[in-house]
């Protein structure tokens, strides 16, 4: 697998003085579960990557630039559709964020497009 979320993981566990062990529980999954996704031979569901970048206190966009760039380029109709799908939460979840900081009628309309769009794929 050519996604090195992994490596985006442990460098924000670096950075925030965490252990993979402390993620572990702060996500109620086993360290094992864990390790799987930090070796990247597994990519984590986006609801997963969501709680993530909430314990990291980071954007999900941090976790997901490498990601959605190394699948760009592949010939997988699956994998790109799931990384289109990825990306379309992640744009949701930025509003989402925007919108707490500020009511904007603007961003409710958005939101709701970008969610009707995913459901009527």
């Amino acid at each position: 697998m050519s996604i090195d979320i992994g490596k985006k993981i442990k460098d924000l566990l670096y950075s925030k003085k965490m252990s993979q062990g402390d993620l572990a529980d702060k996500l109620g999954i086993t360290r094992q579960s864990l390790s799987i996704w930090m070796t990247s031979k597994r990519m984590p569901k986006i609801e997963n990557l969501e709680k993530i970048a909430d314990i990291l206190e980071v954007p999900l966009s941090t976790l997901l630039e490498e990601a959605t760039e190394s699948y760009h380029g592949t010939t997988d109709k699956n994998l790109q559709h799931k990384v289109e799908l990825l990306e379309e939460k992640n744009k949701i979840f930025e509003l989402e964020i925007s919108l707490l900081k500020k009511d904007n009628v603007f961003l409710k309309e958005e939101i709701q497009f970008l969610k009707d769009k995913i459901k009527n794929r």
